[in-house]
Formats: C-alpha cells, sequence, structure tokens
C-alpha cells in the first residue's frame, strides 16, 4: 500500500449503507492517496472525507475518470487530516474504551 501511487475502494451502491471497509482504515494507515467511489451518505465517504481524501458517487464516471488520469498523468498531491486520524489509532480507541467501562463500573 506504502508504495502505490492511489489507493482505490468502491463500495456497493446501496443508499444509507451502514459499512466502513476494513481496507478503508487500512488504507488511511498507509499515507498513500484514496479515491473511494461510495454512495453520497456512506460511512466510507464520511470517514475518508474527514481526512481529507476524494469520494464519488457511482454515477460520476467523468469525474471519476478525471482524478485517475491526473494519478496517472501527474500523481496525486492530497495531504491527510493527521488529526483527524489520530482519533482511530489504537491507542486513541482503547482509552476511549476504558473511559466508558470506567464510567459504566464506577459511576453508578
Amino acid at each position: 500500500m506504502k508504495n502505490s501511487d492511489l489507493l482505490i475502494i468502491i463500495d456497493a451502491d446501496l443508499t444509507e449503507s451502514p459499512f466502513l471497509p476494513s481496507k478503508a482504515v487500512d488504507y488511511a494507515g498507509s499515507g498513500t492517496p484514496i479515491l473511494a467511489i461510495t454512495p453520497k451518505d456512506s460511512t466510507t465517504k464520511k470517514f475518508l472525507t474527514e481526512l481529507g481524501y476524494k469520494s464519488y458517487e457511482h454515477s460520476d464516471i467523468d469525474e471519476i475518470s478525471r482524478y485517475i488520469i491526473r494519478a496517472i498523468n501527474e500523481g496525486i498531491d492530497e495531504r491527510m487530516n493527521l488529526k483527524n486520524l489520530k482519533k482511530y489509532t489504537v491507542g486513541t480507541v482503547v482509552e476511549e474504551l476504558l473511559h466508558k467501562m470506567d464510567k459504566v463500573l464506577y459511576e453508578n
């Protein structure tokens, strides 16, 4: 993934899909530019937009092709929002989980 020029995620074209493919999280950790082809209100779009990556709907064929052609010819110079990625790291997630467990166990 780190040696790739562009990583692509294609979600099923479902309205209100609750799924976040685990590869989206793996891809984000690589620091490589990501292109998502996903419904407009999908969890994948929300996750990747928060990190500063592009996503297009399945019907956006012209925009998708222009983006891929630009990636091939010029490369993609997108910078991931590392601050937003931090909340998905193991340490941050475990800390939040432990905090919630403490709240349930000790704050009646």
